[in-house]
């Protein structure tokens, strides 16, 4: 199997839906946070124009004996309360967001880390762990991204340009359909463009994420490293893997560069064009002082708005790329899983019988075929043969790393692959011929299989 092939990324589809699994108990906060947000922005970006707007209006018409300052009050006012309303919506936003943002952000790597211990035995064995490790914290942060840019960018701008359009097109209908058109072409180009960026993000984030793995595994087994002097080969191999990486990052940055340079050009071109149908409906009388303020300053805002929203478009599309990896994994069905209502398995003698035993690896000749073995109670047994005789393989698969093509193993009458694995492998002591440890004391790792958990018994030591 190529490395390629060893994580496939998931579509973009499933790769949101993954997301938003992960974002699914927090959906009332959310809710709450995306509803003041956008009640903050319309204060902002709608309602304090247009009360600015009114208060130009007022202005332009004064003549020599106008209206007395509190004639302004309500509008100075309404004003200085929008403002208010706009700055604690906002923060009310903003902390409803992190809030739910950070919880997700848990639940992503909890998930993960529990769908990962729940795949196979030969699927980890299969893959290099540096890389599944790094492909489940590169796609965590991302997550955090792509929910930022999605609420603090996109949500924010889509409100201001849809209360700009809006508005101008109570006030300038005309100017409305310019700014109108601008966003249509807006959209139709990113539509077609972003899934050759997201694309290239996906590349960039397999290319990293394998570099990552790489470089975890070597410091891993840097004993065998050093001792086959393959420092050199392996610098060389991780410089390689960066290098792609790179690559995809650089092509991934040309494609979304060259459509910014595109809708800059639009944007430019559809700016100039309200400003220029606004100064005409001010020149015939047919906008007022205020109105031609709003065509002025919308004309500007949207533009630079929509500019703005490139960044968290590149952010956004970059986040999927490097979500959609464990997307993918976490689409991943465990190839051992229980029966339904599979009970505990009772060991108390320990006799355990293999019984027209059947076995082949994947694409392998068979390593047992009617095998049968009886070990009673109190027996102590010894496998000899040479190396891949299938040895190691028989215990495997009396913990059921594996299942049996045919045949059963019991143990004390009891079929392993009718009861749980957790209770099997409980009542299993297991050491493997290659020592493994994990990065914990000595009395811990001694003490790892008991059923208190974490409790070391120092006497047992």
């Amino acid at each position: 199997m190529g490395e390629s092939t060893l994580f496939p990324n998931a579509s973009t589809k499933a790769t949101l839906a993954y997301c938003w699994r992960q974002m699914r108990p927090d959906r009332a906060a959310f809710a709450g946070a995306s509803s003041a947000i956008v009640l903050g922005t319309l204060a902002n970006a709608v309602a304090a124009p247009l009360i600015f707007a009114s208060l130009l209006g007022r202005i332009a018409n004064l003549g020599v004996h106008g209206p007395s300052l509190s004639s302004f009050a309500p509008l100075i006012v309404a004003y200085a309360l929008v403002l208010v309303a706009a700055t604690a919506f906002g923060r009310i936003g903003g902390w409803l967001n992190w809030g739910a943002t950070l919880r997700s952000f848990g639940r992503a790597i909890t998930n993960g880390y529990d769908h990962l211990i729940g795949l196979s035995h030969n699927w980890h064995t299969d893959r290099p762990s540096g890389e599944v490790i790094a492909t489940l914290e590169t796609s965590t942060w991302a997550f955090v991204e792509l929910i930022d840019a999605m609420i603090w960018g996109i949500l924010r701008i889509s409100v201001t340009t849809l209360g700009a359009v809006v508005v101008l097109g109570v006030v300038a209908w005309p100017v409305a359909l310019v700014m109108g058109g601008l966003v249509t072409v807006f959209v139709v180009v990113l539509q077609r463009r972003m899934t050759r960026v997201i694309a290239a993000e996906k590349q960039f984030s397999d290319a990293h994420s394998r570099a990552t793995g790489v470089i975890a595994d070597t410091i891993m087994n840097l004993t065998t490293v050093r001792s086959q002097a393959a420092e050199e080969r392996e610098m060389h191999h991780v410089g390689g893997l960066v290098g792609d990486s790179l690559t995809a990052d650089f092509r991934a940055r040309r494609i979304f560069t060259s459509t910014r340079l595109q809708m800059e050009s639009a944007m430019a071109f559809f700016n100039w064009a309200a400003v220029a149908v606004g100064v005409v409906l001010a020149l015939h009388h047919v906008a007022a002082a205020g109105a031609v303020y709003l065509i002025l300053f919308y004309a500007t805002f949207v533009g630079t708005s929509l500019e703005e929203s490139f960044e968290f478009i590149r952010l956004i599309s970059r986040a999927i790329g490097r979500c959609a990896k464990f997307a993918g994994i976490a689409a991943t069905l465990p190839e051992i899983v229980d029966v339904p209502d599979a009970p505990d398995l009772v060991a108390t003698r320990g006799r355990v019988e293999f019984r027209d035993l059947h076995f082949a690896y994947r694409d392998g000749a068979a390593l047992f075929e009617g095998l049968d073995l009886c070990i009673r109670p109190g027996e102590h047994v010894g496998l000899v043969g040479p190396s891949g005789a299938g040895k190691t393989t028989l215990t495997k698969l009396m913990l059921r790393f594996n299942d049996l093509d045919a045949g059963t193993i019991e143990i004390d009458g009891q079929d392993i692959a009718r009861v749980t694995q957790q209770s099997l492998r409980r009542d299993i002591a297991y050491v493997p011929q290659d020592p493994q440890m994990l990065h914990r004391t000595i009395a811990e790792n001694i003490c790892y299989g008991q059923s208190s958990g974490t409790a070391v018994d120092m006497d047992l030591v």
